[in-house]
């Protein structure tokens, strides 16, 4: 094995053995000397890579956000309209936190270790802020007919932003996540519902 190869595999080794740690413990609860066993490196070798534990988990956080975001998006490119594709894409978001990958590096750890410029930069360099995605979303609908002109987005996509994060909160706050989820997506798609409705009677 070349030496960059050796060393992309360390890498990579470390990445994985915290992802799995950080999930499973959390953050707090999981030491350096866990984190070099668990990777089968050395303390030195982990250093190389990341000058503390914080940077190891900022490392995790994204890898982590990537993969939920890749997964929303290939759920929304599914359904017999725009509508119907911004909804499975947030079933697809909703999923997702009952998971504890997701809900405990992105939305509890992540809310404590990160602070929110930390944690936005992150999640803008790989295109997954929530208010610009439901933004996005919501001016595809404008283009299509689906939402009158006029509507200020900016203040929408916000609003529907900021009701995203409850839900997702209340699942990860929940006994029984399963339920939660089942409940709160369906509340979730009835605000939808009725934006859907408020908007066809909107003049053109």
């Amino acid at each position: 094995m070349s030496p960059a190869n050796f060393a992309e595999d360390t890498r990579v080794r470390i990445v994985s053995a915290a992802r799995k740690l950080f999930a499973e413990k959390g953050y707090a609860d999981t030491s350096i000397n866990d984190l070099v066993a668990a990777a089968g490196v050395t303390r030195g070798a982990l250093y190389h890579y990341f000058k503390d534990k914080a940077a190891l988990f900022a490392e995790v956080f994204s890898e982590v956000a990537r993969e939920t975001m890749g997964r929303i998006l290939e759920a929304a490119t599914e359904g017999a309209d725009l509508w119907e594709r911004i909804r499975n894409g947030r079933e697809a978001w909703l999923d997702a936190c009952t998971e504890p990958e997701v809900y405990r590096i992105m939305l509890i750890d992540g809310r404590s270790v990160l602070d929110a410029k930390r944690r936005r930069a992150i999640l803008a360099s790989i295109g997954s802020v929530e208010a610009n995605l439901i933004r996005s979303a919501m001016e595809l609908l404008e283009q299509s007919g689906e939402f009158p002109p006029g509507i200020p987005l900016d203040g929408a996509a916000t609003l529907l932003s900021g009701a995203f994060d409850a839900a997702a909160i209340a699942i990860v706050e929940a006994e029984d996540k399963p339920k939660a989820r089942k409940e709160i997506g369906e509340l979730l798609n009835m605000l939808v519902v009725a934006l859907k409705n408020y908007a066809a009677t909107l003049p053109r």
